[in-house]
């Protein structure tokens, strides 16, 4: 039998000397001294971690400890953490070896002292107060059946059995471990590789609590060791930032190795308070619309926050609603760490494109896992489609501008009103009808630029600029392919020759093709409304049917030009 004996000399000497011997009948033993006296508990982990995994480089057939390996404190039960360990890291190779443990506590004291007491209530695991030679040998000989190797059942016997508290810590930084585990779980998700433990993680990892949340999580996977979605090409070309103080524990490695293709990726990984906090150079970024998609953590100060209860306080919910201020085209995706409903509806209402549940150990599930991956997948390939609102919105903001300096409030708010109506409704838009609505709407801030150079009152039914010139009929004769006037505006004109002769008569002129398409596109929005099937006039010209993106923008360019002559010369 091969036999690791781990021990702080504190193992009586008989044994001590038997042990050192290294082979002695069918046993052969290997002694590790654990020469460091136990402090603090995670102090006490990445020491273990250090020695097991520098040491255990086979698989044994028995390993022997003693409860506690201090020198100096027989109730502190470290021996207990160290089989722990062991029991709980693959890495180790010996998750299902027996151990024994060799001491003179009884182990109701054992079960009453140490909140690891319950380790030796799983199977495989033994307690013998032996001292002699005589007396390990007997051991061996009545236990020699019982002395084999966990098979999988039993090791899920023993998961079920014993339990490993969240470190004293954790309530004070559930934010951080939260943090850590879920990065830990997309990086599987992607890579199918946990985190490193050489990592700025590692030694969070190599904590006893988070190697037995690990194992209970195999467990739950049957043994899987993640899902390995590929790289996705989604992000090709792409600017993407990611915002989170707690990036850099495994966060921006997993969503940068799956969004490979991006062409920009920057991190913000210091903590912030709000939008303020971020460098001048990367508001200048955002500000003019560099990215594509911001991924931004709802906590962005840490521990800091961790009294807070009201969503609107939360620092990343400050920087998302100064961003949707500054452009409510960006997307934005919202990392949390909450599973609350009302925070999660907090951050939709706030403007967030969509979110992703940072996992907490506590509520693991491999299905939950899958779903939130799958979830955050589609979000991101969503967000990525409607880069465009961003250019939308940023020029509706200029056209606003315009507007605004040049004509009195009264002509411009209705215009303003039109176009975020307009936009709202184009964001939110999922079917050719709801795309056709977000068309209207933006129509009607043509409606009232020709208001503002047309007022709607006439005159002994004659149409008058609002400086008092009548308004000419001017058309666009079809066979000669060329612009005529029809006499003077009597009575009404239709909108397409309203705008027409606003071109001819106030901005001094506008190019046929364009007068064209003007005169489809009002063909088109009168269809609608209407509900008619009129002929284009101009079958020349290339107009997009209503109910999509198209054919809004093919709308914005015409009312960005229109504006722009009428009020920006």
């Amino acid at each position: 039998m091969n036999i690791l004996v781990l021990h702080n000399n504190n193992l009586p000497f008989p044994l001590r000397k038997l042990f050192s011997g290294k082979v002695s009948g069918n046993h052969s033993y290997r002694m590790i001294p654990m020469s460091q006296d136990p402090t603090d508990n995670d102090d006490f982990d990445v020491f273990l971690d250090r020695i097991l995994q520098k040491n255990l480089d086979q698989e044994y057939n028995l390993i022997i400890l003693t409860p506690s390996l201090s020198a100096t404190n027989p109730l502190e039960y470290s021996g207990i953490r160290c089989a722990s360990h062991i029991r709980l890291d693959r890495r180790y190779k010996n998750t299902k070896t027996p151990i024994l443990f060799i001491g003179p506590e009884p182990l109701e004291e054992v079960l009453r002292l140490s909140d690891l007491g319950s380790f030796l209530l799983t199977p495989s695991v033994f307690l013998s107060d032996v001292n002699t030679v005589e007396q390990f040998n007997e051991w061996l000989k009545v236990h020699a059946t019982e002395i084999k190797a966990l098979d999988d059942s039993d090791y899920s016997r023993f998961l079920n059995r014993f339990e490993v508290n969240p470190p004293a810590n954790f309530a004070d930084d559930h934010h951080s471990i939260a943090n850590i585990w879920g990065a830990n779980v997309l990086c599987r998700q992607i890579t199918k590789e946990e985190i490193s433990y050489t990592s700025k993680n590692g030694e969070v990892l190599r904590s006893l609590y988070f190697k037995y949340v690990f194992a209970k999580r195999d467990i739950l996977e049957g043994g899987k060791s993640g899902r390995a979605n590929k790289q996705e090409t989604l992000a090709i070309g792409k600017s993407i930032l990611l915002i989170d103080d707690e990036a850099e524990k495994g966060w921006g490695f997993a969503l940068k190795h799956y969004l490979d293709g991006a062409n920009v990726f920057d991190v913000i990984s210091h903590k912030l308070t709000c939008y303020e906090d971020i460098s001048e150079s990367y508001r200048h970024k955002i500000e003019r619309g560099d990215y594509d998609l911001v991924f931004l953590d709802l906590r962005l100060n840490g521990a800091d926050e961790e009294g807070i209860l009201a969503p609107e306080r939360f620092s990343g919910m400050k920087v998302l609603r100064r961003i949707k201020e500054l452009n409510k085209g960006i997307q934005v995706i919202m990392f949390t760490a909450s599973n609350k409903a009302w925070n999660l509806k907090a951050l939709l209402d706030a403007g967030a494109d969509g979110y992703y549940i940072k996992q907490s150990p506590e509520y693991y599930t491999e299905q939950f896992a899958d779903n939130n991956f799958q979830s955050l997948r589609e979000t991101i390939k969503y967000c990525l489609s409607r880069t465009f609102l961003k250019k939308i919105f940023s020029r509706i903001n200029e056209l606003n501008a315009i507007c605004k300096k040049a004509i009195a409030e009264e002509f411009y708010t209705p215009i303003e009103k039109y176009f975020m109506q307009s936009f709202i409704l184009l964001s939110t838009a999922s079917d050719r009808t709801q795309y056709k609505y977000a068309f209207l709407s933006l129509f009607g801030a043509i409606e009232e630029v020709i208001k503002y150079w047309i007022p709607p009152v006439r005159r002994d039914d004659y149409l008058y600029f609002y400086d008092g010139d009548p308004v000419r009929a001017w058309d666009i004769d079809r066979k000669r392919d060329e612009f005529v006037i029809r006499g003077t505006a009597y009575g009404d004109l239709a909108t397409a020759r309203k705008i027409l002769a606003i071109y001819m008569d106030a901005v001094g002129g506008v190019e046929l093709d364009r007068a064209k398409h003007i005169f489809n596109i009002v063909t088109r929005r009168h269809n609608f409304v209407h509900n008619s099937n009129d002929p284009l006039p101009f079958i020349d010209i290339d107009t997009p049917e209503l109910g999509d993106r198209h054919s809004y923008e093919d709308m914005f360019e015409v009312v960005e030009c229109l504006i722009r002559d009428c009020f920006d010369r």
